[in-house]
């Protein structure tokens, strides 16, 4: 299965969801699945921002070792 998570792409979405759920004309299922949706996306890409930090700190600790 190709279906890699994407963190800009899952930023942006974040962001339209943002907005649809700022119309005050939105039906409630609709907000409902859409508030479910962010959810989802902000927990990947807390994740994903986990893991990045994770890779940072571990190319600065190898960049730090290879100089001394």
């Amino acid at each position: 299965m190709m279906n890699e998570f994407n963190f800009d792409k899952a930023m942006q979405r974040l962001n339209v969801i943002s907005e649809e759920l700022a119309n005050d004309t939105i039906e409630m299922d609709t907000a409902l699945k859409l508030f479910e949706e962010g959810l989802e996306l902000s927990a990947q890409c807390q994740k994903k921002l986990n893991d990045y930090e994770t890779k940072v700190n571990q190319l600065v600790k190898k960049h730090q070792g290879g100089n001394e």
